[in-house]
């Protein structure tokens, strides 16, 4: 948008922030914006841009408007450069680095290929654990540690530990323990896959919610994670024909 144009709807925000602070005509303008609770016109009009920005990148392939911005995003051209080129070069947004998350989960026909199963206290999860006799048994578990979210799995087969692994997935200010807790659970799926001759696993959790949103079929907290989970059980299914997956 063209600094002239920006300058005169600037000044119409000006005259409201004056009639809603009621301050003199000789008040500065940042003054008046600041006591209106109000964003600085030039801020403003590149918030927008950049929402604009970010909505042109996010469109599918089908859109006739992909195509085009994509080559926009590419290279910026010396001349006779178009707005495409401005947004997307302004604020350094390449279409190709956006990940893209499904607003539908998935179908209301859609069921879960792995059973799950809570027990009702901490001593009947105990014994369950001891009962249950599958090939191998997975052990996972999230948690924060020196300002930063980590989750392990651990794989047990003939009742000894066998196989470790870990992951950190950052700081405590971008990622929740819940993230955690389904990271856990994809890789104690990673696990598995490395074994042979499995007829049956089962993956232990101590969150409930993790547990909850592997059967969910509407959008929640963290699903790109879980979306993760469910396409590295039917990795799992098509490497051991016939296995039994449970969640508890």
């Amino acid at each position: 948008m063209k600094q002239a144009i920006v300058n005169k709807l600037a000044s119409i925000q000006r005259g409201a922030a004056l009639m809603i602070t009621g301050a003199m005509k000789t008040t500065a303008t940042n003054i008046v914006e600041v006591m209106a609770n109000l964003i600085p016109f030039n801020l403003l009009v590149n918030k927008y841009c950049q929402c604009a920005a970010i909505q042109l990148a996010t469109l599918p392939p089908t859109h006739p408007l992909h195509k085009p911005v994509k080559n926009a995003a590419s290279k910026l051209v010396e001349y006779h450069a178009t707005l495409l080129h401005d947004l997307m070069h302004r604020f350094n947004i390449h279409p190709q680095s956006i990940k893209t998350i499904k607003a539908v989960w998935f179908n209301t026909e859609w069921k879960p290929k792995i059973k799950t199963k809570m027990a009702s206290n901490a001593d009947k999860a105990i014994e369950e654990v001891n009962n249950d006799n599958p090939d191998v048994k997975v052990f996972t578990d999230s948690s924060g540690m020196e300002k930063k979210i980590g989750a392990a799995a651990v794989l047990y087969r003939n009742r000894r530990a066998k196989t470790i692994l870990r992951y950190q997935l950052g700081s405590q200010r971008h990622h929740m323990v819940y993230e955690g807790e389904g990271v856990g659970v994809i890789l104690g799926t990673k696990l598995i896959s490395k074994e042979w001759g499995i007829q049956s696993a089962m993956i232990h959790t101590d969150s409930q919610a993790a547990i909850m949103a592997t059967q969910l079929v509407k959008p929640n907290s963290g699903h790109h994670i879980f979306n993760m989970l469910h396409d590295d059980i039917e990795a799992l299914q098509k490497k051991h024909i016939g296995i039994y997956i449970t969640i508890k």
